[in-house]
């Protein structure tokens, strides 16, 4: 059961930073018309969010213990969630009083912003949560990737082959937001049913050398 609660955490969040980059990205056409410009400016905000939130978890870890940094990250989880549903109106109405690239950037931030990062986090917090925890897997953090990247496949094959078709913008941010509550309340469960130890971090590379000769 633990380590399944793993694996769903992982998961759930690699395919809901997939979705919401192929929703907001086409949420955002309409203000500023279907240019290159509008995609690659949103994927280099994604992009820069991403290692955003990787840096958030290598700093946390280097100065908190693996203890405080599991309740810290639960916190924000809970927290972020009274910014949702994302209002999409404000996407699809831009102000124009800054260029283009600065107001894609700026609405992103205020939409989506702190739940993305968060997200980016979650799936390295994950394998640290996994490699300081007593369960027999956490010598191999590794296993994780597979549901990260699963996450990653569905959220990409899903989108335009039913969430597209199926459902306009403010349902598809509605049923995001729905799923981003279930990714917090699995990140919960998760926090009580496998503590952690309150001494040295772990970093998720840990493992015997016996074990990384294997993986290697």
């Amino acid at each position: 059961m633990p380590i399944f609660l793993f694996k769903s955490l992982v998961f759930l969040a690699s395919f809901l930073l997939f979705q919401v980059e192929l929703i907001l990205g086409k949420s955002i056409l309409p203000g500023f018309g279907g240019g290159y410009l509008v995609w690659g400016v949103s994927v280099v905000f994604f992009q820069g969010a991403l290692l955003l939130g990787y840096l958030h978890v290598h700093l946390l870890n280097r100065y908190l213990s693996i203890n405080y940094f599991s309740k810290w990250i639960g916190f924000l989880m809970a927290v972020s969630i009274f910014l949702l549903p994302i209002q999409v109106d404000r996407l699809a109405n831009p102000s124009y009083q800054f260029p283009a690239v600065i107001e894609i950037i700026i609405l992103l931030t205020l939409t989506i912003g702190f739940p993305f990062f968060l997200l980016a986090s979650l799936s390295v917090y994950s394998q640290l949560h996994l490699a300081s925890s007593n369960l027999s897997e956490k010598t191999n953090p590794y296993l994780l990737f597979a549901s990260s990247n699963f996450g990653a496949f569905i959220a990409l094959f899903t989108y335009p082959v039913l969430v597209e078709p199926n459902f306009d913008i403010p349902e598809q941010l509605s049923h995001w937001a729905i799923l981003y509550g279930i990714a917090t309340l699995i990140l919960i469960a998760l926090l009580r049913s496998v503590p952690v130890p309150k001494e040295k971090n772990t970093q998720a590379w840990d493992i015997p050398p016996k074990k990384k000769l294997a993986q290697w």
